[in-house]
C-alpha cells in the first residue's frame, strides 16, 4: 500500500535582499504512518559558507543547531511510544503546516510537497539517517 509522505526542503537564506538560498536539508512527515524524519547539513557546510562569503560560518552552524533541536523535539513528541502528542489526521496536518509555514528567518521551508511511496517508514528513516548524523 502507498503511503503519502509530505516533505519540504530546508533552505538557508541569510541575505533576504538577494533572495539567494542554499538547500541544507529536508523534513518528511507521514501522518497516517506516524512518521516524522529530517536530514540536515550539519558538518560539511563549506559550499554554503563559500557561497555566502560575507557571512560568518558560526551563524550557519548556530541556525542549523537550533533547527535540529526543534525538529528533534517534534520527533520525540510524535513517537508512537513515549511521545506525549496524540493527534488525529486533521491535527497532524495542522502541525505539519505550522512546521513549514513561511517565516522571516534565515532558515525557511519550500512549499510542501507530497510523494506516494510503498514501503514502511523504517525504510524512509534509513534513507534519512546518513545526513542526519553528518
Amino acid at each position: 500500500m502507498n503511503t503519502a509522505y509530505h516533505y519540504s526542503i530546508v533552505r538557508f537564506m541569510p541575505f533576504v535582499e538577494t533572495s539567494e538560498f542554499a538547500n541544507v536539508g529536508v523534513v518528511v512527515f507521514a501522518p497516517n504512518a506516524r512518521f516524522f524524519g529530517f536530514k540536515l547539513l550539519m558538518h560539511r557546510y563549506a559550499r554554503v559558507t563559500r557561497f555566502f562569503e560575507h557571512m560568518d560560518s558560526a551563524i550557519f552552524r548556530a541556525c542549523m543547531r537550533t533547527l535540529r533541536e526543534e525538529l528533534q523535539r517534534i520527533d520525540d513528541m510524535l513517537k508512537p511510544k513515549g511521545g506525549d502528542l496524540h493527534l488525529d489526521r486533521a491535527g497532524a496536518l495542522a502541525l505539519w503546516r505550522e512546521i513549514v509555514k513561511p517565516r522571516e528567518t534565515m532558515l525557511r521551508f519550500s512549499e510542501s510537497r507530497i510523494i506516494l511511496r510503498r514501503g514502511c517508514p523504517n525504510q524512509i528513516a534509513g534513507a534519512l539517517r546518513p545526513l542526519r548524523r553528518a
